[in-house]
């Protein structure tokens, strides 16, 4: 072989490897994928200022939208993964209004190019999945443009969902799953919620604005870690689901205040409860302090009217752990919250720890607890909260929801009910929790 044809076959070689690994930017010229195949008709797609060709998104290939184009929604009804979990969409291009939807059928991995200018919904449907690779930022101006996430199917979100100038609306219907793995933030703008199903936030929840939550019943806000928001905005709870927090929530000097409708889980590390046979036990422990003066511990009966308890003098200053304590022999109330104070005297409160009567506890016995797909499981459940469905969630051992199912729309206070697990579960454990209102009880199960 001579050197010319070598040379001419090495240049081809790279010109193919160069095309395969480099991301090209599609423009889809359909709104609605209903199949594989039609993801990868080039006739549905356009590259380069809408020049035809002979491709389609693959790969880390990017998607997104012309300004001058009459496209501005992107509905995928099939499993996406079967071609690629590493496309970009990017949503904004001449502020522009713009539409992803995740059909009954859909399944996808998508990353979000962050966007200044444009106002964008996400919408899934229920059984549908999408998991956000990256954060998801939104940033549209105007006083009467909204953000809008919709969702009726599950939703990962690996990064943190960021809001700057728009305002923001989440909407989590009966059967739908946000998890954010990392924190919720909001500025320049108010931010709503509307939960009729699950919100985890692994991270902080904070705007530095109002916080509006309404709740249906069964809805569940956790949040991991600090709800901070404004004093001065305007912020309310309103409705008969739950809202968990695992660090600090902000708590204003004026009734514009919604940490009194919040409850910390007893089992927190900042501040917790243990039930015993000389009262109600607080204690709590901080990781380090800083002209700490001391702590007020707070008691209700109601959540609305507080009064101090008892004084616990702080350490002022440290660099390592200390764990603190407050015995309430009498068991004055079912509420408490803490109040730190500094020297400054300024004022940071945790809670509120919820205590319940020991012979009132929920509880909920699943039997048998080694199973296989496809089985039915007796749930035996005690002191249920009549004004709230008994609900069964399933999780693998990595935190992921399998299946959401009410067991029982209309439960008295004790109730036996059938749980069926899913088919084609894998040889494994797996985490049965079910919830009743703001109580849960978890099983673990062996699959074989």
């Amino acid at each position: 072989m001579n050197f010319q044809l070598k040379l001419i076959i090495t240049c081809y070689f790279l010109a193919g490897l160069f095309l395969h690994t480099n991301a090209t930017t599609y423009y889809p010229v359909k709104s609605k994928f209903n199949s594989i195949n039609e993801w990868k008709n080039p006739g549905n797609w356009r590259v380069n200022n809408w020049e035809p060709n002979t491709g389609y998104p693959q790969g880390t290939d990017q998607i997104t939208f012309s300004w001058n184009s009459n496209i501005r929604t992107l509905e995928i009804n099939f499993d996406l993964d079967t071609i690629s979990d590493q496309l970009t969409l990017y949503p904004a291009l001449g502020g522009t209004s713009l539409f992803l939807e995740i059909g009954t059928l859909g399944n996808a991995q998508l990353s979000f190019k962050e966007s200044s200018s444009s106002i964008f919904t996400i919408k899934t449907h229920e059984n549908s999945y999408l998991k956000i690779k990256s954060d998801l930022t939104f940033g549209q101006p105007g006083a009467n443009n909204y953000d809008l996430l919709d969702i009726s199917g599950t939703v990962d979100l690996e990064g943190t969902l960021k809001g700057t100038n728009s305002k923001q609306v989440i909407q989590i219907r009966k059967q739908g799953i946000l998890n954010v793995k990392k924190h919720t933030l909001h500025t320049n703008n108010e931010l709503k919620f509307i939960v009729c199903g699950i919100l985890n936030i692994d991270g902080n929840l904070a705007t530095d604005q109002g916080l509006k939550i309404e709740l249906c019943d069964g809805g569940q806000i956790n949040v991991g870690g600090d709800m901070e928001y404004s004093c001065t905005g305007e912020s309310w709870i309103i409705g008969d689901g739950s809202v968990s927090v695992g660090g600090s929530c902000k708590v204003c000097p004026n009734n514009n205040n919604i940490c009194d409708d919040v409850d910390l889980p007893v089992e927190l590390i900042y501040f917790k409860g243990q039930i015993n046979p000389q009262g109600n036990l607080l204690i709590w422990e901080t990781a380090s302090e800083f002209n700490a003066s001391h702590f007020d511990v707070e008691v209700s009966s109601d959540r609305k009217n507080w009064h101090v308890l008892g004084t616990v003098n702080a350490a002022g200053n440290s660099t390592v752990p200390i764990k603190y304590q407050f015995l309430d022999k009498n068991s004055f109330g079912k509420y408490y919250r803490l109040a730190q104070y500094d020297f400054d005297e300024r004022i940071e409160y945790y809670g509120v720890v919820s205590f319940t009567d020991k012979d009132d506890l929920f509880s909920a016995k699943v039997y048998p607890t080694e199973v296989f797909s496809n089985k039915e499981l007796k749930v035996e459940v005690s002191n249920a909260n009549v004004a709230y469905p008994i609900v069964g969630v399933l999780y693998n051992q990595n935190g992921v929801v399998l299946d959401h199912e009410i067991i029982l729309n209309e439960p008295e206070q004790f109730n036996s009910a059938i749980y069926t697990t899913p088919n084609e579960l894998t040889t494994g454990v797996y985490i049965l929790m079910i919830s009743n209102g703001r109580n849960s009880e978890s099983t673990k199960l062996l699959v074989r």
